[in-house]
């Protein structure tokens, strides 16, 4: 069987035809972020932006319930959102197979998949942030500053930018179809099994681009 090769973040990964449906949804995404981001980053727009990468995270965390679980049941899905979603950040973000995890020690240190779901649910039902988070559209390294500022009233501060989501995003992908192309090597059967719930869950409940007319079905 021949492979896909293609390169989502820094890194060149091999997939599997059968992940090819998979692949261009999560790069059809990536593609609408980074527009986003790239025409609307600023401290106006950061909180919109933030809630649009945790909205594609809610999606890859129900491709891989869908995976897991072998089922593409909505109400399924729904119920064990919440058990999923820090099952699924443990595995793919919170986790020393995460190059990206293992080399940002500051997040290491002062974010955990509680912080990160707390920072979810605040900007998501509240349009608010925990007190010891700050997001900004660029990083605090370009404002020392302000970097003095936050951390002389609280050193466990974390200041999160755009760049930082767009990064740590790209890397729970990279990892994750790392993942699904290890089981398609190790048991191909298996693996075709279940990757078929996923495809259903696209099907059903996927967005399609069509260019000819510059819209969404």
């Amino acid at each position: 069987m021949n492979n896909y090769s293609f390169e989502y973040s820094s890194e060149h990964i091999k997939i599997s035809p059968a992940l090819k449906q998979v692949f261009k949804v999560f790069s059809d995404i990536d593609n609408e972020l980074n527009i986003q981001i790239s025409n609307n980053n600023s401290v106006g727009t950061v909180r919109i932006n933030f809630i649009a990468y945790f909205s594609y995270l809610e999606f890859l965390r129900c491709c891989w319930t869908s995976y897991d679980l072998e089922t593409y049941n909505e109400t399924t899905l729904r119920k064990c959102k919440d058990k999923y979603m820090y099952k699924f950040l443990n595995e793919f973000l919170f986790t020393k197979e995460n190059n990206w995890y293992n080399s940002n020690s500051e997040f290491k240190r002062k974010i955990k998949s509680k912080d990160f779901v707390l920072l979810r649910n605040c900007l998501v039902h509240f349009f608010s942030m925990p007190e010891y988070i700050i997001l900004l559209p660029g990083s605090t390294e370009s404002h020392p500053d302000l970097k003095k500022y936050y951390n002389k009233i609280n050193p466990n501060i974390y200041d999160f930018n755009c760049n930082t989501m767009k990064e740590l995003t790209s890397s729970i992908v990279d990892l994750f179809l790392k993942k699904l192309s290890s089981d398609q090597k190790n048991n191909r059967n298996r693996f075709q099994r279940k990757i078929s719930f996923v495809d259903k869950v696209i099907a059903k409940h996927g967005a399609r681009s069509v260019k000819n007319c510059g819209c969404l079905l």
